[in-house]
Formats: C-alpha cells, sequence, structure tokens
C-alpha cells in the first residue's frame, strides 16, 4: 500500500525528482512507477530505467516482472511477453549496448571487452613504462627531465595516473589554456572570486562582527599588559581597526587574513590582567577564531607568486606527458580490442555531445519516460548524457529520478552530490517540474528514528555549500509503531581499549542470553507481530575501513562467534593469500631472500625464527643455496624434506601453468589439513580455492604466466581490488561483517557500529582536482630549501575538499546508522582533550545527544518520550566467556612440520561436502562434533520442564560446562538459576579434571576442528578435548550424555568407537604417535577407555 506522497510521484504529467530519508521505500516507488506507468497504456519499449547496481537492476526487473505477470485480461498478454525485453539495467550496461548499437559512430569493434580493474592498472603500468623507454620524443623527454628534477618519480607516475582517471574533467580544464601566462590569469581570477566570497561570508556573520567589536573594545583597555591575553590584543588590534563596514576589499582581506595567523588557546588570559572582562575576552577570541576556521579565511592569504609561477610550469609539462602516456594507453587498448568503465562513460558522452541528431531520434523519441534510480551517485558526465537523451530543456514530462542526497558516499570515485542539487534545480525551473520528498519510515523502530532525527537535525541542520543538505525528520510507518527497539552506545573509557572483544562480548549475550529480539522473519522480508529470539544471521557489524579487520576477527573466533566477511573486504589482505603470494614469488625467482624468508616461517613449512636464525645465522650467499647446504650438512629431516618439496616445486613452475602449480602446491603441502584444524580454517580453504578459481578463469582467457599472476596478485593488493571474501554454505546463520559503504542499500535486525573514534589520515598528493577550481599543484619552494609546498590554487580546492569530505563523513554516519531495522549498537571510546575538537563520530554523537558525565554515569541517556539512549562502560556486564581450546596452530612448529612435509595418509579435498564422524555408523543420530545451542520449545519458556531434562539440550549445556565455562553462567543463559542443578553440573566438570590425566597433562585443547579424510570418506567435525600427556602421548577425549546401560548402552558405545576411531586416525596422522581415546559418560561420571 502507497502513502499519500507516492501516489502522488505516479503522477505522469511532469518530470519529477523523488528525494527520501533511508526506508522511505524509494525503490519500491520507482517499481510502482513503472507498473503505473505500464498500467496508463506506456509500452514496455518505451521505459527506460537505470540502477548503479547489478543488484539493484536485477531486483527491480524481477519485481516488475512479478507485478505484471500478476495483472489478469488477454490486453495483457503482449505486455507479459514484451516484459522479458524491458530496458533495466545499470548505467553502464547501458553504455555498453551504445557502443555496440553504434560502432561506426564511436569507433569502437562491437565486440569489445571490459578491463577490470587490475588488468586496466596492468595496462597503465605497462604503458608508463613504454613511455620511459627510449626512443622518446624529444619535447615529451625535455618535459620529464624538468618535472624529475623537482618531483620524485613515484610522485610523477602517481600524478600522471592521478590525471588519467580522471581523464573526462581534467582534460576540459586543461583545454582552457595554452600558455602559462593564461594559466596564471585563470588562477587569479579563481582566488580573487574565492576571497570576495569569504570576505562576504565574514563581514555578514554577525556573530563574528559581534566578537571583533568585542576584541577591538577590550584591545583599548588591556592591550598593555603582559599576560597571554593582552599579547594577543597588542598583537591583532592592528587589524581589528580595519574589519568594518566601509572599508576597501583589499585592506579588509589583509586584516582578516593577518588575524587568522595570530592564535590563542581557549583559557588564554588571566583573572588578574583582565579582571571580570576575562570571560568576554575568552568568549570572543573563541567566536574569531572559530568564524575564520567557518568561512575559510585562509584562502584570503597572498599565495607566494613564484611558488604559484612554478606550480603553473609543472601543470604544462605534466599536460604534455599526460598527452603522450594517453595516447600508448589508447594504442594499447585498441590493440587489445578493450576498453574500462571510465572510457564507456566517455565515449558515450562524446557521442551524444557530437550528435544531438542522432540522439533525439534514436533515444529522446524512442523513449517517453527515463527513469534514474539513486541518482546521488551519477557524476557530472553521467548526468549530463541524461539530461542530453531526455531531450535537455524540451525533456518536459520525461523524467523520474529518485535519490537521497544524505546517502551520498562515494567521493572517492569523484562523485560530486551537488550534481543531485543542480539537476534538481532543472526539473523544477526549467522542465516545470516538482520535488516530492518521502518522509515515512517503513524500514527501523521507532527508537532508532527517533534517535536518527534528533543526531542528523542537529548535524545536518544547516545547508551552507552546494553539497550540503538539510535533514529532514522521517515518521514511523503505521505497522511499526508499537515495536520496541534500542539505541545503545558502548563507551570504553580510552582509545585503544580492546573493542573488538567488547562487541564480541555483546553480540553473545544478545544471541546467548537473549538480551534482544527482533521483528522480523529469519529471511528479513516479513514484519512479525511477535518478536523472536535474535540470532547471529541477524546481526551486522558495519565497519569504517578494514585497518582492525584481524583483531575483529580475533574476537569473533575466541568467542565463538560465526562470521562471514562481506562486499569486497579483506580477501587480498588474508593472510593465506599473502602467504600463497609470497611461496609463488619466491617460486618465480630462488634468489629472492625475503620471500623465501617468509615462506619457511609460513604454515607450508613452519620454521620458528630461532630455527631459521640457528640454521642460516652464519650464511653466505642467497638464502636459498644456504637452506641447501644446512640440509645437507646436518640430520635435520624437516629441512631436508623442506628443500626436497621446494626444489620439486621450483623445477616444475617454468614448466606448468599457474592453475596446475597451485594445485601441486596445495596438494603436496597438505595445507588444506593445516588450515583445517585452525577455528578460521574453513574459511582459509575456501579462500584458496577462490584464488584457484580465479586464477583459472583469468588462464582460460589467455596464458598466463608465473610472472604475470605475481604482477597480478601485487597489484591487486596495492589497489585493494575489492575481492570480496569465499562464500562459505551457511553464511546466512552468521554474522556480518562488512563496510558501511558496501552497506549502502542493506538492511539489518541489529547493526553495530564500532570504530566510533576512526578517522582518516590520507597521504597528501602532488595534485588536486575540482570540478570548479580545476588541477592544483605542489611545487618547489626555493626560500625554504624547495620543499614541495601547496601552491595557492592547491591550498584553495583543499579547503573545499576538506568542506566536502566533512560532509561526506557525516552522510556515512547517516547510512550506517540507518542500516539498523530493530537495534543500533555504537562503539567508541572516550576521546581526550586533543580529540575533543576533532571530526570523530563519538563526538557529533556525544554532542547532539548532549550526553555528559552525569549521563554516562547514570547509563541512560533520554532522547525522547520514547527512546533513551543506554551507555555501557563495563564491558563484564555481559556474562559470556571465550571459546574454550587453542585459537592458534594446535602444534608447536616443530612438531606441525612433521605432519605437513611428509608424506600425507590423510588426503585433505574441498568436494563432497564432508562428513560428520557421528555418521561413521549405520544410525542417524545428530551430529554431535558441531554444537549449537538449540531453540527452546514453548513447554520450556513456561517453565513447565526443565531444560536439564530434555536430553538434546542437556547435551548441549553439559558440552559447554565441559568446554570450560562456569556452569551458573551456561544456565542462566537457559533461564536455571537453581543452586542444585549448578552444583550438579559443577560437579561434572569437576570429576574430569580430578582424574589424575587432567591434572599432569602438558597441553589441552577444547572443541578442536578438523577435517581429513579417513577409508574414502571426507570428515569434518570438533573434538571435544585433545590432550597430551606428560609422557608425550596424547588422549582423544570424547563427552557424552544419558544412560548407558544394558544392551541399548553396549551398542550405543559400539557406535561411538566407530566415531572415536576416526578422531584417533586424524590425531595420529597428525602428531605421528600413538593416540588414545576416552568417552566419558558425564551423567554417570564414568571413563570408558576405547
Amino acid at each position: 500500500m502507497m502513502s499519500e506522497r507516492q501516489r502522488e510521484a505516479m503522477d505522469r504529467s511532469r518530470s519529477l525528482c523523488v528525494t527520501a530519508g533511508a526506508g522511505a521505500g524509494k525503490t519500491f516507488t520507482l517499481v510502482e512507477k513503472y507498473i503505473h506507468l505500464i498500467k496508463s497504456g506506456v509500452a514496455v519499449p518505451e521505459i527506460l530505467a537505470l540502477t548503479f547496481t547489478e543488484k539493484a537492476a536485477a531486483e527491480m526487473k524481477h519485481r516488475v516482472r512479478e507485478a505484471v505477470m500478476k495483472l489478469p485480461g488477454e490486453e495483457w498478454d503482449r505486455v507479459k511477453d514484451e516484459i522479458n525485453w524491458c530496458k533495466i539495467s545499470t548505467f553502464h550496461a547501458f553504455c555498453v549496448n551504445v557502443i555496440r548499437e553504434f560502432p561506426l559512430e564511436t569507433g569502437v569493434s562491437p565486440n569489445f571487452r571490459v578491463l577490470e580493474e587490475v588488468e586496466g592498472r596492468e595496462l597503465q603500468r605497462e604503458a608508463w613504462d613504454r613511455l620511459l623507454s627510449p626512443p622518446v620524443d624529444r619535447a615529451i623527454n625535455d618535459a620529464l627531465v624538468r618535472l624529475l628534477a623537482d618531483i620524485p618519480m613515484s610522485k610523477l607516475m602517481t600524478s600522471i595516473l592521478f590525471m588519467y582517471d580522471r581523464r573526462s574533467e581534467v582534460s576540459a580544464f586543461l583545454d582552457s589554456f595554452e600558455t602559462k601566462e593564461e594559466l596564471l590569469a585563470r588562477w587569479g581570477e579563481m582566488a580573487e572570486r574565492v576571497r570576495r566570497e569569504v570576505l562576504g561570508r565574514c563581514l555578514s556573520d554577525t556573530g563574528f562582527m559581534s566578537a571583533v567589536d568585542a576584541l577591538r573594545e577590550l584591545a583599548a583597555k588591556h592591550s598593555g599588559g603582559k599576560d597571554s591575553g593582552c599579547r594577543y590584543l597588542k598583537a591583532v588590534a592592528p587589524s581589528l581597526e580595519d574589519i568594518r563596514p566601509g572599508v576597501k576589499d583589499e585592506v579588509a582581506c589583509r586584516a582578516i587574513s593577518e588575524l587568522r595567523k595570530v592564535r590563542i588557546t581557549r583559557n588564554g588570559g588571566s583573572k588578574q590582567a583582565f579582571g571580570p572582562d576575562l570571560e568576554r575576552f575568552r568568549d570572543a577570541a573563541a567566536a574569531v577564531q572559530a568564524a575564520l576556521e567557518r568561512h575559510g579565511s585562509d584562502a584570503l592569504d597572498d599565495g607566494a607568486e613564484d611558488l604559484n609561477d612554478r606550480a603553473a610550469s609543472i601543470i604544462l609539462d605534466l599536460k604534455l606527458v599526460l598527452g603522450a602516456f594517453q595516447a600508448i594507453v589508447k594504442g594499447m587498448k585498441r590493440d587489445g580490442n578493450a576498453i574500462d568503465f571510465e572510457d564507456m562513460i566517455a565515449i558515450v558522452h562524446d557521442l551524444f555531445v557530437s550528435e544531438p541528431g542522432m540522439v533525439k531520434e534514436e533515444f529522446t523519441d524512442r523513449y517517453r519516460y527515463i527513469l534514474v534510480d539513486e541518482f546521488q551517485d551519477t557524476d557530472a558526465v553521467q548526468s549530463d548524457i541524461i539530461w542530453r537523451m531526455a531531450g535537455e530543456e524540451s525533456a518536459g514530462e520525461r523524467l523520474f529520478i529518485v535519490g537521497d542526497p544524505k546517502q551520498s558516499i562515494y567521493l572517492f570515485r569523484n562523485v560530486d552530490v551537488s550534481m543531485f542539487k543542480d539537476f534538481q534545480g532543472r526539473i523544477n525551473d526549467v522542465l516545470g517540474g516538482r520535488s516530492i520528498h518521502l518522509d515515512t519510515n517503513y524500514r527501523s523502530s521507532p527508537q532508532v528514528i527517533d534517535f536518527v532525527n534528533h543526531v542528523f537535525g542537529q548535524l545536518m541542520g544547516e545547508a551552507r555549500e552546494r553539497w550540503e543538505f538539510r535533514y529532514k525528520e522521517m515518521r514511523c510507518c503505521e505497522e511499526r509503531m508499537k515495536d520496541e527497539g534500542s539505541v545503545e552506545l558502548m563507551l570504553l573509557p580510552e582509545e585503544g581499549s580492546d573493542e573488538a572483544d567488547l562487541v564480541a562480548r555483546r553480540i553473545r549475550d544478545i544471541v546467548d542470553n537473549g538480551s534482544r529480539a527482533v521483528w522480523w522473519s529469519e529471511d528479513g522480508r516479513k514484519h512479525l507481530d511477535t518478536p523472536r529470539p535474535a540470532r547471529y544471521g541477524d546481526i551486522a557489524i558495519l565497519l569504517r575501513a578494514k585497518t582492525r579487520l584481524h583483531e575483529l576477527e580475533d574476537a569473533l573466533g575466541r568467542y565463538g562467534i560465526p562470521y562471514r566477511v562481506h562486499g569486497g573486504l579483506g580477501f587480498f589482505e588474508r593472510q593465506e593469500i599473502i602467504d600463497l603470494t609470497v611461496l609463488l614469488s619466491f617460486l618465480s625467482n630462488e634468489d629472492d631472500d625475503l620471500s623465501l624468508y617468509g615462506v619457511l616461517r609460513s604454515p607450508y613449512f613452519a620454521f620458528a625464527d630461532e630455527q631459521l636464525f640457528h640454521m642460516l645465522g652464519r650464511r653466505h650467499g642467497s638464502l636459498w643455496n644456504a637452506l641447501k647446504e644446512y640440509a645437507t650438512d646436518v640430520e635435520d629431516e624437516h629441512a631436508r624434506a623442506s628443500v626436497r618439496r621446494l626444489g620439486r616445486w621450483l623445477y616444475y613452475a617454468p614448466r606448468l601453468t599457474v592453475p596446475q602449480l597451485l594445485s601441486m602446491v596445495y596438494r603436496e603441502s597438505g595445507i588444506f589439513a593445516v588450515y583445517g584444524a585452525l577455528p578460521d580454517g574453513e574459511q582459509m580453504i575456501a579462500n584458496l580455492e577462490k584464488l584457484l578459481s580465479m586464477v583459472r578463469n583469468a588462464h582460460s582467457s589467455g596464458f598466463l604466466s608465473l610472472q604475470e599472476f605475481k604482477r597480478w596478485m601485487q597489484l591487486s593488493m596495492e589497489a585493494g581490488a575489492k575481492e570480496g571474501l569465499a562464500q562459505l554454505a551457511g553464511g546466512e546463520g552468521s554474522v556480518k561483517v562488512m563496510t558501511v559503504h558496501a552497506a549502502k542499500g542493506l538492511e539489518f535486525p541489529i547493526v553495530f557500529v564500532p570504530e566510533m573514534n576512526f578517522i582518516r589520515n590520507d597521504g597528501s598528493s602532488l595534485l588536486l582536482f575540482s570540478e570548479d577550481m580545476g588541477l592544483g599543484a605542489d611545487a618547489p619552494d626555493p626560500t625554504d630549501g624547495y620543499k614541495l609546498k601547496a601552491s595557492m590554487p592547491k591550498r584553495l580546492i583543499l579547503r573545499e575538499l576538506a568542506s566536502k569530505e566533512s560532509a561526506e563523513r557525516k552522510r556515512l554516519l547517516y547510512v550506517a546508522l540507518t542500516r539498523a531495522k530493530d537495534h543500533l549498537v555504537m562503539c567508541g571510546s572516550m576521546p581526550d582533550e586533543k580529540d575533543q575538537e576533532k571530526e570523530l563520530w563519538i563526538n557529533w554523537i556525544m554532542q547532539a545527544a548532549s550526553i555528559g558525565p552525569g549521563d554516562i554515569e547514570s547509563g541512560v541517556k533520554v532522547i525522547g518520550p520514547r527512546t533513551s539512549l543506554s551507555i555501557v562502560q563495563d564491558p563484564m556486564v555481559f556474562e559470556v566467556e571465550e571459546r574454550g581450546g587453542a585459537t592458534g596452530s594446535l602444534l608447536d612448529p616443530e612438531e606441525l612440520s612433521g605432519f605437513i612435509v611428509p608424506r600425507p595418509k590423510i588426503e585433505v579435498v574441498p568436494t563432497p561436502p564432508p562428513r560428520s564422524p557421528s555418521k561413521a555408523h549405520e544410525r542417524r543420530r545428530t551430529d554431535p562434533t558441531v554444537r549449537e545451542r538449540s531453540e527452546l520449545p514453548q513447554i520450556v519458556e513456561k517453565g513447565e520442564v526443565s531444560c536439564l531434562d530434555m536430553p538434546t539440550v542437556r547435551g548441549t549445556i553439559v558440552h559447554e560446562v565441559l568446554s570450560g565455562k562456569d556452569a551458573a553462567v551456561v544456565l542462566r543463559k537457559y533461564g536455571i538459576t537453581d543452586a542444585a542443578r549448578v552444583s550438579e553440573l559443577s560437579a561434572v566438570y569437576e570429576k574430569l579434571m580430578s582424574e589424575p590425566m587432567m591434572g599432569g597433562a602438558k597441553a589441552v585443547y577444547r572443541e578442536l576442528a578438523f577435517m581429513a579424510k579417513v577409508d574414502g570418506e571426507v570428515y569434518k567435525g570438533r573434538i571435544d578435548m585433545l590432550l597430551q600427556r606428560e609422557d608425550g602421548t596424547w588422549l582423544v577425549i570424547d563427552h557424552k550424555t544419558g544412560c548407558f546401560e544394558g544392551e541399548q548402552g553396549e551398542s550405543k558405545i559400539e557406535d561411538y568407537s566407530k566415531q572415536m576411531r576416526i578422531y584417533q586416525i586424524a590425531i595420529e596422522e597428525l602428531v605421528k604417535k600413538k593416540v588414545s581415546s576416552i568417552l566419558y559418560l558425564a551423567d554417570e561420571q564414568r571413563f570408558i577407555w576405547l
């Protein structure tokens, strides 16, 4: 059912711009518009719908087709046939079709291929090498010599690639001048315009002018003193006299610029010097400094003319080099019949600009309506393509654009959200269209909506710049008005505290202790009238960046929380991928000592640093030769086996294809078995399989040498290529981990937003670009040792970019918080004094919510009549424990090496799907090696019977206690507080731990994961307990509950013996020693040796 405003959006008599907050049903409205047009008699081929992701396009096609197929009557039969050919696609797919449809006009062969990101970067690197290789054109050579005299080679290459990546916009700027004088004149005009704007903002700011008046008055009274406040007044007094209405612009600019250069701390001045004027002085000085910062007064500084002159020379030389570089890249693409994504947009735009008649005939007249989703993500060139295709000023009612400018978070991809405001103005003012704002939120609980309204009503309360948008409050839909959600802030005492540990503890608390319920079905599509307990699959963790991903993964692993990393986060940074890359680097060059050292330390060979130092510390020559000499001279089977294996791989490396070489490494190293014994082993193995699949795909499109593969991997790592981790079956029951950017367009019942103190510190680049100002560059300053410093144009661009980035940080926070459907949990640390003025999310939240010390102490901040923010400082309020067992490698490097290198009897394979050892016998029984908490039947929730009286649930509880968890904590999760029950389970644990074999154990591992092949069958599971006794022998212990008396008990023990035999075989192959096994019958508190 549509809201009133959604119904208004069905108007097809005019062009419309629909804006909406998160969860307001933008995509639903777009689909309904499409269906409404069809029902109104518009033919399917006359409608073009564009989106910006494959997923959105596929979803829209599905929903439109589903709706059309339900239309009754013969008159819809033709439409049902046409809908299979509907024009719903991504913007890039549309451009591909245009290029293929008009090959002569675009000059591109219709069978071209599209370069992937890494392929494109590799081609550019090769083009750069060609540019520098003899023979080099004389003019290009001279330009390169001049540039390299001032700029390091690495910065020069980065600058050329920077310009090439933005070639559509940069070329327009570079074509606007021919000489240095023309460029300097353009910069001068730009600087003058910016100065006038800044001066106007300062002089029209009543707060700033009142503070200036106050300081002028105070300077007359106190500038003669010697404390810091008096000295400040004496320094600024001349400038204050020239900041008045009626003073010439150049004089006022100079005065404000000088005023900005004099700074004072917030506590400057003293009571002795200022007496009752002290607070007035401090407030006025703070107000002046804040206003100067806010208005960008640094733009009023005069740039050094010689610095600007040198910057202009650098840009002219870069223009020349860029032209040569582009020619080489273009030739290489032509030879390979390939284009990249930027080319697609540029080619179509050039076609639409040069062939307006063709555009009208083939596009404007063909499409009566053009629908565009997520319009805030378009850039200037894409917007212009849409405008021209719609008929420009004659577009009439053709355009229907949908978007939320508050969700524009792709500034790093050159997406300028101000384009949305400009296009919205064209629809309203040029086309006589209308803007409609959707203000009903169908996604979130009332508590989340109230909190978001409260915070962003302040953070986005004003829109001073073109790229800023004022926040409009959202209201909760009727269906969700009675739902109970929550908003929570977990506040660590200081940055550097274990934030990941706190997040993991809270997640375990939510799932194990049922502290949060959700209002959606398990697939997330249906709203429930009665909430259900939250599960891991309901939870998402949204990260700012992947810098601390490993810490989070470690914490989730320690607490036994299943998780999946999504959305292009971390694949090429995973340690198993890095280790394999290092191995292949050595196999491509045996003199690569650094790679070999990394290989020997990796799980493939597992040498400890001490071993390597002892073996190779006095070597001469290459590390590989030293390793071979050591293996020959010393009785060390580990070293000898390692040399044999590496030598074999080196022999085959140039003789096999890369897929064949990878398969050999996987097979002969036994690496799957090693990873299979680690907590995250399943994901590691899946990632290695995914890499092999990627290599096979690359190899199938052309021969891939080992050197090419190595280069491809290096480029992927450097570029942070957006490749997601391998997806495992059952991921729907796991916590989702992704970046905020990857979560855009998604929603989750429970959302965690950690890293609230994160701030990105990007390194400075030689060049910056602005649509309005063009290129700005660093240049060597002859007055300061020829250090590279920002020229005046670059400083102006930096100021504008800082403002845009600040606005986008707020929008990114908005996107993060509005992914939550029911519950929102934020996590950060108390900012110290030096961080309180920084643009940190935690600062914005605390300031917008007016959180003070009293609120933190009480643990709650009231936001509104139905919404309170819970504040948690003590992580120990969440009564959960880490999962028992080793978190690292099972064995020390010396023992592990015996498993990795010699002939493995246990062949580890990824397919077919592994069986549980408990299914080795014919009886079909629940797998006891993989235990998850069972849902409690309703009768238990009512308290009519205890959980411990139900065999399946009792088994789960007993296993949790025997894994080392506190019995009282475990039972509390199941609603049992009876002290007798606690004592009963504690006795079961104490009986096990009191056995002599436990007291003298050298090492104990609990809930140990493994994967192995025995008698042709692949088995996977968890061993309850593995311990190494004092004499070095190993013992497998499996816990069982229930009755084992009589014939039935003997039959059960016989079945379990088969299961235990599989455990023994797997561990014996791993440790190369005899392994015994025991069943611990927990309810009878007795042991059976098998």
